[in-house]
């Protein structure tokens, strides 16, 4: 009777534990056991990709032992800076993915339509492991933890890379937009910049950032408050330009008279130095 009653205890808790399992309640990586190396390789390769959907822009890390960049695009302009890991920082990165069992991670598919989403490659040798949160992939709930663990460990480290590189730059708005204007929005894919100007709150004569050196694309429009000469409320304007040493920032200013009859009023964006 005992022999029974364990059987049956054996049975009901092991379907227990598969339901929780294949319902993401129980980490993948509790139960698995990871194949990979634990020691550091030498020809270790790791790539993070994030893809913007519809959206032609995408973002990239690169990380090996003789070379390492971050890579931004943004439609047609690319910034990409390079940076260099020592052998204790490799490890570093390298035993994130052992104690997270990166080769165990379980993605399920759902079939979606045009979104982005991020890809993490771990090269070694002749052998790519890869796990996708991205398209109609997506990361299994019980391994959400561990990719979060690794790909902000990445972040992580490349930014405290990159951070002492970038330089002071100011957008000045001029005063005439930041009067007719109601909200706005500024932004920049390669440079990592998203501002918003709220309604009906004061729009600022300038603003602040940190860039990296290298090519930038700065986007820029305003909703203004009344009609403008063309009938529309809508100011916008682009710029594609290279940041150096000498590089101060960008001035944002009204449409030339000549643009005034245009269907959408574009700004001057101009760099100063």
């Amino acid at each position: 009777m005992n022999k029974i009653a364990i059987l049956l205890f054996v049975i009901i808790a092991g379907g227990v534990f598969y339901y929780f399992y294949h319902q993401g309640a129980i980490p993948t990586t509790l139960v698995s056991v990871s194949k990979l190396p634990k020691k550091r390789p030498e020809n270790l390769v790791i790539e993070v990709s994030k893809q913007g959907g519809m959206l032609p822009v995408s973002k990239s890390i690169y990380i090996s032992q003789d070379s390492s960049y971050q890579k931004h695009r943004a439609y047609q302009t690319e910034n990409k800076t390079y940076f260099t890991l020592n052998a204790s920082e490799l490890d570093q990165i390298y035993a994130t993915f052992v104690n997270n069992k990166f080769d165990k991670l379980k993605t399920h598919n759902i079939r979606t339509h045009d979104r982005g989403g991020v890809s993490i490659f771990l090269r070694i040798n002749r052998t790519t492991y890869k796990i996708h949160d991205s398209g109609s992939t997506y990361i299994h709930k019980g391994s959400k933890a561990a990719f979060s663990n690794i790909l902000s460990s990445i972040k992580s480290l490349v930014n405290k890379k990159l951070t002492p590189l970038k330089q002071d730059f100011e957008v000045k708005i001029d005063s005439n937009i930041t009067q007719l204007s109601k909200s706005g929005y500024l932004g920049s894919h390669t440079a990592g910049i998203s501002h918003g100007f709220q309604k009906n709150q004061p729009i600022p004569g300038s603003l602040s950032f940190r860039l990296l050196p290298g090519k930038h694309l700065l986007r820029i429009n305003f909703t203004t408050k009344a009609a403008l000469p063309n009938g529309k409320n809508y100011l916008a304007g682009d710029l594609t330009f290279t940041v150096t040493s000498d590089t101060k920032g960008v001035m944002v200013k009204m449409p030339a008279p000549k643009d005034s009859l245009n269907n959408r009023q574009k700004l001057g964006l101009s760099v100063y130095q």
